[in-house]
């Protein structure tokens, strides 16, 4: 009887406990994520002119629990009288300090002069950014 009760007490209380630190866990890395990332780039996105035009970088960051890695993506736009004229890419892994994907695209040029996610060729854009979209989710 004694042995009924511990079980259903571990039951009714252990099963709302565990999903409760393993979200906190997964929170609490998120958040950990995130403040190595601002230490990194800083607290929002940056605006440089330069020339006739504009620099603009903008991140993201995520933590990816497959991988158990904290992900930043540092994408910068190259905008010149009004004009998009470039964009660069580039997906870290911030934890490993290792590049997973990177993209260089000159607009005038319409196709990717450099692609490539985990060392393999990327063939455009949409498809760089679909692959890079899950790292992110």
């Amino acid at each position: 009887m004694r042995l009924v009760i511990l079980y259903a007490v571990a039951v009714i209380f252990g099963s709302r406990a565990l999903p409760a630190s393993a979200e906190d866990s997964a929170y609490d890395l998120q958040e950990r994520c995130g403040a190595t990332v601002r230490s990194i780039y800083g607290e929002q996105d940056r605006n440089v002119s330069e020339g006739n035009g504009t620099k603009v970088t903008h991140y993201e960051n995520n933590y990816y629990a497959p991988l158990n890695t904290c992900i930043a993506l540092v994408d910068t736009t190259y905008i010149n009288n009004d004009h998009l004229q470039a964009r660069q890419s580039l997906l870290i892994d911030v934890s490993r300090n290792k590049l997973i994907a990177s993209l260089f695209i000159n607009y005038m040029e319409g196709k990717p002069s450099m692609c490539s996610f985990l060392k393999v060729s990327c063939n455009s854009e949409a498809e760089y950014n679909s692959k890079v979209a899950s790292y992110l989710k």
